[in-house]
């Protein structure tokens, strides 16, 4: 339980990261945007996030956390389909949407996925567990941004035919195309994330957690 939704959440923030390093370059670069519209863009994944999440964790409470959080990672993996497919000309629609299912993916996984982490240790192991949560969380964005630069870099060298090109929306073909590729890696590592959450162990029976709650420190 708490190794397979550790590793699920290191993978979700590390795409959650790519995506938010990523987007506004398309959006401000290639659809030329406005600050302003961007950031109201933007709103739409903790919207999601922030409306949906007690009833993720109510759900979580009773069925477990494994069905509702690999239901989030599946959701908000599929934001990447879109991502996989934005032209020079899409319209910010599909930008909004994608944003979207992120926030409503993180809506159920992330609470159920830290219930699963802090009732998987010991009563006396639950502050380590919460610093773990921290930890990946931190980890997981840093990873997002340094793989999306080199992916990011990769792919536009190779479809502008120029080593060593730094990536810009002035070759908007080759830029578009480099984003398609790195949204694509990042839907390989969301479906990884898919098979780790629904590999989760399966939650102790109540009256064992009940004991281990009264068993003093």
């Amino acid at each position: 339980m708490f190794t397979f939704s550790s590793l699920s959440l290191l993978i979700v923030t590390t795409t959650q990261g790519l995506l938010g390093f990523l987007l506004p370059f398309y959006l401000q670069e290639v659809l030329h945007l406005s600050p302003s519209s961007i950031g109201l863009i933007f709103l739409a994944a903790p919207i999601f996030s922030i409306s949906l999440a007690t009833l993720s964790g109510a759900i979580s409470d009773r069925i477990g956390p494994r069905v509702p959080a690999t239901i989030g990672v599946l959701i908000g993996t599929s934001a990447f389909l879109i991502g996989a497919t934005l032209g020079v000309d899409s319209h910010w629609i599909l930008p909004t949407a994608m944003m979207a299912l992120v926030g409503l993916g993180s809506a159920f996984f992330n609470t159920p996925n830290q219930t699963a982490i802090m009732t998987s240790v010991p009563r006396e192991h639950r502050g380590l567990a919460t610093g773990m949560i921290n930890t990946i969380f931190g980890l997981g964005n840093m990873l997002g941004i340094s793989l999306t630069g080199m992916l990011l870099a990769l792919a536009f060298q190779h479809y502008s035919g120029s080593p060593g090109a730094t990536p810009s929306a002035e070759n908007p073909l080759a830029f578009v195309a480099s984003i398609n590729v790195t949204c694509l890696v990042a839907l390989g590592l969301g479906l990884v994330a898919v098979c780790t959450s629904f590999m989760r162990g399966r939650p102790a029976p109540r009256s064992m957690r009940a004991t281990s709650e009264s068993t003093p420190a």
